[in-house]
Parts: C-alpha cells; structure tokens; sequence
C-alpha cells in the first residue's frame, strides 16, 4: 500500500505530497505546480527534512500542528507492528522544516497498547475541540482522542466512536475532511480489495454544534449515496483528502 499524506511544508500556500512506502521510507515531493494544476517533484531524500525518520515497514505518517506553534508536525508509525505511532515536532520554520523526535519522557502515546498487525493513520479533529486527533485503521478503527493541550499532546484509545460501524474490510487506510461541508469531519477509508468506505457522523447534536458526550458515532455511508461506491482501484489503495482547486470543499 502507498500511504499519502498532504501538507504545505515550504510555506508558499501550495499542498506538498509525503509517500510512505514498504521499505519504511517517506518521500516528499514538493509541489512546483498550483493547487489546481500540481506538479510534485521528489525532494532530494539525502538533504529531505524526512531523511533521518523511517520505520522497519511500510511507512504510514500524517501532519498537523500538534503543539499550537503554526507549524506542521508529523506522525508516523510502523505499518506491521503493534509499535506505537511517533510524534515529531516541526522544529523549524514556516519555509524551511525540520523534525524532531518527542523522546520517551514527554511520549504523548504513553499507556496506549496496539494489537499486532497493519494500521495506517490520519489527524482529524474529530470532537471539535481544537486539539487534533489521531484515527487509526486496522480491520477496525481506532480513535486516539487528544485529551493534553494546544501545546503538549496526549492520547487516550477510544473504539466507541465506531461502535456502529460494521466490517469495512481489511488493511483500513482512513482519510479525514469534511466532504459535504457541514462543519463535521467525515472519513473516507480505502480497504484491502480497493473499495474506498464513507462515513459520516450521525447525530444530530453533533452537527448541529453541541459538543456532547457519547453522541460521537459515525455511520458507513452505502450505495449510490457514497460518492465512491463506483470507484475500484482493484487492491490496497491509499487514500487522502484536500482541497485543491481552493473552493473550500
């Protein structure tokens, strides 16, 4: 499976691209193009600010700003291991990044357990809290909820939020953006024999606003209302949302 990952690293409003791979690798091809019309070309891997992070297998990784400074940070994990994800901080600036390791001591995955086997990642502010979280994919997803602060992260595990939603597949890989635009982020998730899954939150508090405990729970979106129900890239797609013609969808 390629894991894609969608930022603007170079700080000139365009959306870079970062591939992970099987070997454990991340590229990052900076986007020479427009938003509209891209035109992403490899970075250098021996001058990249990723050169020096690589997981044992099959790479997966996605950016925010997990600590309120403006930059994008980035978390990756080990696609074959029960290892938990790895948090690094932007510790550059706007135009130039570079990545730090949040070492063991301040590890915002602290006391969270994995099952062994494949996940893929993405961030989502998933109860709207302004904090950004974290959506695991296995043969289920996993929400890690950001219970720290605006400037100091921590996870806790929280699979309710998917309680409602049955068997998606195999090899999960979710993405997150708010597709129909009505202010709650919904989830896209590519799956093992190429199906791309829609799921969107249901309850109705929720997206009328109120923040209430519990009522996160999403819901597989099926048949002609999934946008992608046609859509079949035949096996272990990746999966990313963005907004490239800047019309706010």
């Amino acid at each position: 499976m390629i894991v894609l990952a969608l930022a603007d690293l170079n700080g000139d409003g365009l959306l870079d691209l970062v591939m992970g791979e099987q070997m454990g690798k991340f590229h990052l091809f900076y986007n020479s193009g427009t938003n509209t019309t891209p035109v992403w070309k490899e970075h250098d891997r021996t001058t990249s600010p990723l050169k020096d992070i690589s997981t044992s297998t099959s790479s997966t990784g996605a950016f925010a700003d997990f600590n309120g400074d403006g930059l994008q940070d980035f978390v990756c994990g080990e696609g074959m291991q029960s290892t938990l994800p790895t948090m690094y901080y932007n510790t550059g600036n706007a135009t130039h990044p570079s990545f730090t390791m949040v070492l063991v001591g301040s590890d915002p995955f602290a006391g969270i357990t994995l099952a062994s086997g494949y996940y893929c990642l993405c961030t989502i502010d998933l109860d709207r809290d302004g904090l950004m979280d974290i959506v695991l994919g296995t043969g289920t997803l996993t929400w890690l909820r950001n219970t720290g602060t605006a400037s100091s992260p921590a996870f806790t595990k929280d699979e309710t939020v998917f309680g409602n939603v049955g068997s998606l597949g195999n090899l999960l890989c979710p993405a997150a953006g708010d597709l129909n635009k009505d202010g709650v982020p919904d989830l896209l998730v590519s799956e093992q024999t190429g199906k791309v899954k829609y799921l969107q939150i249901t309850s109705v508090a929720v997206r009328r606003g109120l923040s209430i405990s519990g009522q996160y729970q999403y819901a597989e979106i099926t048949g002609d209302s999934n946008p992608f129900y046609s859509f079949d890239a035949t096996q272990n797609p990746g999966v990313a949302i963005a907004d490239f013609d800047s019309d706010g969808a």
